[in-house]
């Protein structure tokens, strides 16, 4: 449930507009008074701070990759992920 809040709460800090949380509260089958209690507590865990630097960024994409390029996901490790995601281009694919 964390990472949903986690995708919730990026799609509200970066998007200008977004779903209501009764919306995400169907999303992801709970109520919408739970979804605003947990909401509320996941930002003080999180003391409020929701800006990810780039070194923290790219520390856990490349830990994704390297468990990604493991065979324990379904995505093909043929394609790396900098090739995916445009914001990471720049990224060279000898990096590990």
């Amino acid at each position: 449930m964390c990472t949903y809040f986690s995708v919730m709460l990026a799609a509200k800090f970066f998007d200008d507009q977004y779903y209501n949380n009764k919306y995400y509260a169907k999303v992801g089958g709970i109520t919408p008074s739970e979804m605003n209690t947990l909401e509320v507590e996941f930002l003080f865990m999180a003391k409020f701070s929701l800006f990810v630097s780039s070194d923290t960024y790219s520390k856990y994409y490349l830990e994704l990759q390297s468990y990604l390029s493991h065979g324990q996901c379904k995505h093909n490790p043929e394609t790396p992920l900098y090739m995916i995601s445009p914001s990471l281009s720049s990224m060279s694919a000898s990096q590990p």
